[in-house]
């Protein structure tokens, strides 16, 4: 990511775009609009090659979830995908986040705190972290979910969180880009790390208390349902890089 972040926002509100548009003219941002239609957005991100790409879930012609599957696969796919939507929906909040979108705001939401998110979720790099700090958190959480360390699932999972913490990017790509990466790493298959990740997720939920799964994963834990490979390895990275964040606010 350059300097200056690149932000496409879909949008037909005049009012949300004014707002935007004089809010990001005093930061380090490049904004730019189209119309809340998926195929104008696809060609949109191929034009303006955005950082961050921010979407009603619902759309004419594609859908949010159909224009992140379209887009993953260009040559220079967004870094984060955002939705912003008046639903308050907890099944659709599941899905979209389920697919790897990075966050769901719901409208009406401020260009400040659209901001501080994506300030917060962009690399570690920007956080000013060394990275045996966020090797410690990792291990840390880890630990709390009982994933056992002689799995060669778990220090696939570790490798995992810290690339997404560093290219947020990658969860939407998970089986182009992280498990390949992780898979050169290991001297592996793509497909073994897919598969021993998964043992060792399953391992870990089926090992951590009650507790630990609603601190962390309450949505899961109370609807009795495993997170995914991505699922997981999203969540945890967000919980590292927020408490990261938080602490070094505080």
């Amino acid at each position: 990511m350059a300097n200056t972040i690149k932000i496409l926002l879909s949008e037909q509100n005049e009012r949300i775009i004014e707002s935007m548009r004089d809010y990001f003219s005093h930061k380090s941002v490049e904004i730019y609009f189209c119309a809340k239609n998926g195929k104008t957005l696809l060609d949109c991100i191929r034009k303006y090659t955005p950082d961050v790409v921010m979407c009603d879930v619902f759309m004419s012609e594609f859908d949010a979830i159909s224009v992140k599957e379209k887009a993953s696969v260009l040559e220079n796919p967004p870094e984060l995908f955002l939705i912003a939507s008046s639903y308050d929906n907890d099944d659709i909040i599941k899905r979209t986040l389920a697919a790897g979108f990075n966050y769901y705001f719901i409208k009406p939401y401020s260009p400040e705190t659209v901001y501080d998110r994506i300030l917060s979720i962009f690399k570690p790099g920007n956080l000013n972290v060394n990275t045996s700090v966020i090797d410690m958190y990792i291990s840390r959480l880890l630990h709390k979910f009982e994933m056992p360390s002689h799995l060669k699932g778990y220090n696939y999972v570790h490798m995992a969180i810290k690339l997404v913490i560093a290219h947020p990017g990658y969860i939407n790509n998970v089986t182009k880009k992280l498990y390949p990466e992780i898979a050169r790493e290991f001297n592996t298959t793509a497909s073994r790390v897919e598969r021993s990740i998964r043992t060792a997720v399953e391992t870990a939920w089926n090992r951590a208390s009650m507790e630990v799964k609603e601190m962390y994963f309450s949505y899961y834990a109370l609807n009795y349902i495993k997170p995914s490979n991505s699922e997981f390895i999203a969540y945890v990275s967000d919980i590292v890089r927020n408490t990261i964040t938080f602490e070094k606010m505080s």
